[in-house]
């Protein structure tokens, strides 16, 4: 007998019918009714702070895709405008876009069945529920896809640079390892997936050592935020062997079977085996999100200029710095790398800067440890005695100032659902002459969110194939960010400071 099911004065069969399942809708079985009927609990999370965070807006009915116009930065293009007596003036540069983001339906399905909303009867209303639960999966699937999901492929990552240490490992003396890697989008982060794996490398471990260890590394691309390697004795042979947030690994053994997933925050638990060959890392009826947005080029074609693979068409001028599996550094009281981005995004667009900071829970604490750990940010409290006897340990960081322009105040704003060791620099003004920028990004709808019920239908021999309800919550929208050139992307940035 159980402790619980002690306490509860029921029988340990009792007590194992209602203990919680994976379940797909609300069913007799699966349903709201239970033995001690006190106010159900649901301990589904719904952070969406990036959704909640941007306007919507209504498109006009008709449109195929969101578009707008821009005026791109020609400012280094133009010629001196100093001239001799009675001349001209030198001929103005321009360079307009007519840019266009595609709209996408974002869709959770609910399922109900009569029997269950009779069951739960006069203790909730069963149908409300799960229709709110599925709002939530909805927010959650939508929030992720306004900052990761792009409608181009990924770049293609090039054949990982390998090197032997005698040290570290497991690896026996002279013993060929073979490495490819398959780069995830951040969308496939969350959901699985990725791009087709690279080209193998190969290379035999010193004869001196029975303890080897390979270090692999491959260069960073736009929009890739996390990588599958693959490992094995002959590149035929290379089975899965882990995920990591930054563009390099450290190869203990050489696997014979896929491993296990790495204990990363919110990674998909779909299990990847062997080295991929399809293209996983877009579909063309996703939305271009944030990083798509700012990192994905301009390329022209029979409705104008959408987003492209980085590399195929013309590059937006955005910023994209890679740490490469390195840390922060610490200088003075400030982030060496968030310094060098706010400066170059000032450089690309003098008086620009970012408003916010877009990170996850990695980031956010290494932010505030770096700050505590410096002895410029030490900050000594003048209260009354015994206020300084009741101080609290521990702090964060709220703000980072813009030491290139002197004054702006970014905001650290955290998402669950950004990439360890991803960063995005959201730019939402620019203080320019007719710049005409209203709102820097925002969410467009040609159908916001609707529960469309289906109609039922009978299914013999099924537990949901009975009087039912079923639905989706759905929403057809574009994300639209009309100052993408103007923002930054940091990325494999590693846990820790320096």
């Amino acid at each position: 007998m159980s402790a619980a099911a002690d306490l509860l004065g029921v029988t340990e069969e009792t007590f194992a019918a209602i203990k919680g399942t994976l379940t797909v809708g609300l069913t007799a079985s699966t349903g709201l009714q239970g033995v001690n009927l006190q106010d159900y609990v649901s301990l589904v999370p719904c952070l969406t702070p990036t959704r909640d965070s941007l306007p919507r807006s209504a498109a006009p009915q008709g449109a195929q895709f969101a578009y707008w116009r821009t005026f791109t930065n020609v400012n280094a293009l133009q010629a001196d405008g100093a001239e001799p007596f009675d001349y001209g003036g030198s001929a103005t540069e321009m360079n307009m876009q007519n840019v266009f983001a595609p709209f996408g339906l974002i869709a959770k399905h609910g399922i109900v069945t009569e029997d269950a909303i009779a069951l739960a009867g006069g203790y909730a209303d069963a149908l409300a529920v799960q229709t709110l639960e599925t709002m939530k999966q909805e927010f959650i699937t939508e929030n992720i896809n306004i900052l990761h999901s792009q409608a181009f492929a990924a770049p293609s990552l090039g054949a990982p640079s390998l090197s032997a240490s005698a040290s570290n490992g497991f690896i026996g003396s002279g013993a060929p390892v073979y490495v490819l890697v398959a780069g995830r989008t951040g969308k496939n982060y969350f959901y699985g997936g990725s791009g087709p794996a690279s080209a193998s490398s190969y290379l035999t471990t010193g004869t001196t050592s029975t303890t080897n260890s390979v270090s692999a590394f491959v260069t960073a691309q736009r929009t890739i935020v996390a990588y599958d390697w693959f490992v094995g004795a002959t590149a035929a042979a290379a089975v899965y062997y882990t995920t990591t947030t930054v563009n390099s690994v450290t190869i203990t053994t050489v696997p014979t079977t896929p491993q296990a997933l790495p204990s990363l925050a919110l990674l998909s638990s779909t299990q990847p085996t062997t080295p991929p060959t399809a293209d996983t890392s877009y579909q063309s009826y996703w939305i271009n999100g944030y990083v798509a947005s700012i990192l994905g080029d301009w390329s022209t074609g029979a409705f104008g200029t959408s987003y492209a693979t980085p590399g195929s068409g013309t590059a937006q001028g955005s910023i994209f710095t890679s740490l490469d599996g390195g840390t922060f550094h610490v200088s003075g009281a400030a982030i060496e790398e968030l310094d060098a981005l706010n400066l170059a995004i000032y450089n690309n667009y003098p008086g620009v800067s970012p408003a916010r900071y877009i990170v996850g829970t990695q980031i956010v604490n290494d932010l505030a440890n770096a700050a505590l750990n410096s002895p410029q940010a030490v900050l000594f409290y003048q209260g009354a005695l015994e206020d300084r006897q009741r101080l609290s340990m521990g702090g964060t960081v709220a703000n980072y100032l813009n030491k290139t322009d002197g004054k702006t105040q970014i905001e650290i704003f955290v998402d669950p659902y950004m990439v360890p060791g991803e960063l995005i620099a959201e730019v939402r003004s620019v203080p320019f002459m007719g710049s005409n920028v209203k709102t820097a990004s925002r969410v467009e709808t040609l159908r916001d969110y609707q529960r469309f019920d289906y109609a039922p239908n009978y299914v013999a021999n099924s537990a949901t194939g009975g009087p039912r309800h079923e639905f989706d919550v759905r929403c057809f929208e574009a994300f639209e960010t009309v100052v993408g050139p103007t923002m930054g992307v940091l990325a494999n940035i590693a846990p820790g400071i320096h």
